[in-house]
């Protein structure tokens, strides 16, 4: 992070996950500087902050294969969901589903076009989410309910995949 060309500090600092937490990060940095705080105590306090409960959450490893699990349940849009997918290295299972708002779905579906083993859609939406997310080289499921998306997802799962429920 830079002022005026002069480091705050490394990236590396950040602990939060996801590379959209950079524009929050320099947008309290910025504030913190506007109320005069010294950059040194800003960048000392960078590895201590944590970011809400269900936004990228970091769950840990679960399953017979040590899956990586991220909550990412707060998801509301389509940009909220690619922001943390963006981040991801492939292959990701995703978990997305609820009730839909009638958006554009097509840069969602692009970002999770090399990344994406399979996708299990859940909820009203269900249909409508597949339908979309049907174009791409994954596998595609729709199921009736949260905890039917979770199991399915799990049995399937490759070593090394990345669940992601958003």
């Amino acid at each position: 992070f830079l002022h005026r060309g002069t480091p705050i500090a490394p990236l590396a600092a950040l602990a939060l996950p996801g590379a959209f937490q950079r524009p929050n990060a320099l947008c309290g940095l910025g504030a913190g500087l506007a109320l005069g705080l010294e950059p040194s105590a800003m960048a000392a306090a960078l590895p201590g902050i944590a970011g809400p409960a269900y936004r990228a959450e970091e769950l840990g490893d679960f399953g017979p294969h040590g899956t990586r699990v991220i909550d990412n349940g707060v998801s509301t849009t389509p940009d909220s969901t690619e922001s943390v997918l963006a981040g991801l290295e492939g292959p990701v299972a995703l978990l997305v589903g609820g009730h839909s708002k009638g958006q554009d779905l097509a840069t969602l579906v692009a970002c999770g076009r090399d990344r994406l083993a399979r996708v299990a859609c859940f909820g009203s939406a269900a249909a409508e989410l597949a339908a979309a997310f049907g174009a791409l080289p994954a596998e595609v499921t729709t199921h009736p309910t949260v905890e039917a998306a979770v199991a399915h997802a799990f049995a399937g799962m490759d070593p090394g995949e990345t669940l992601l429920f958003s």
